[in-house]
């Protein structure tokens, strides 16, 4: 006698369990993928922070290094020899100082003497200093002998504020040009702004402020 047969005790899966599996496999696989894009464009952009941080820390230490070491000197006025005049000029895009912040292993001429005349700016190549030796003074004729070199190349602009403090009030002013002709010291702080070109776009870095 033949066993009645029974259609919910058979082996296998049916053609709509197969499909149904693959599909919720699939979605599963979907989502483990567009997880590990999501932490590789966050780990890709956690490195592009890390690169820009450093690139605008490395041209924030030279600037406090060389305006920190700013020191009075006075050179011997063309036009007067009772009179000398502080060495010190600053604009909104540039500023020309005497520094003790010199490089002994660079092997420039302008390292050896202990101090270096020092002219910072921006061209088209980038954060530029141009170096003499100190005693050379502020004079135009002068200039033939800077050497001149980029330090911070992927830097597209610059500006110098410089703070004066008067001593009868002890107000301060921030002021975007410094003469010592008329005012015959040092400011008392150099605030420094810039921008770097950064995967083609400017960023600007935090205000260096040396002292």
């Amino acid at each position: 006698m033949k066993a009645p047969s029974n259609r919910f005790n058979r082996y296998g899966f049916t053609l709509l369990e197969v499909m149904l599996g693959l599909a919720i496999t699939a979605a599963i696989m979907v989502i483990l993928l567009a997880a590990l894009r999501m932490g590789y464009r966050s780990q890709e952009k956690g490195l592009e922070r890390i690169e820009l941080a450093q690139r605008m820390r490395i041209v924030s230490d030279r600037l406090s290094w060389m305006l920190g070491g700013a020191y009075p000197y006075r050179y011997q006025d063309p036009d007067d020899e009772k009179e000398t005049i502080l060495l010190f000029r600053g604009s909104e895009s540039s500023v020309e100082f005497i520094t003790t912040a010199v490089d002994e292993y660079s092997g420039s001429i302008a390292d050896t003497a202990g101090m270096k005349f020092v002219r910072i700016f921006v061209d088209s190549d980038g954060l530029k200093a141009a170096e003499r030796v100190f005693f050379m003074g502020a004079s135009e004729e002068s200039s033939f002998l800077e050497e001149e070199f980029v330090f911070a190349p992927r830097v597209e602009e610059v500006s110098f504020e410089y703070m004066d403090v008067d001593e009868e009030t002890g107000t301060t002013e921030w002021i975007s040009d410094w003469d010592t002709e008329d005012k015959d010291y040092l400011p008392a702080v150099v605030r420094v702004r810039f921008s770097i070109n950064h995967k083609d776009r400017s960023v600007s870095a935090p205000p260096v402020m040396a002292a």
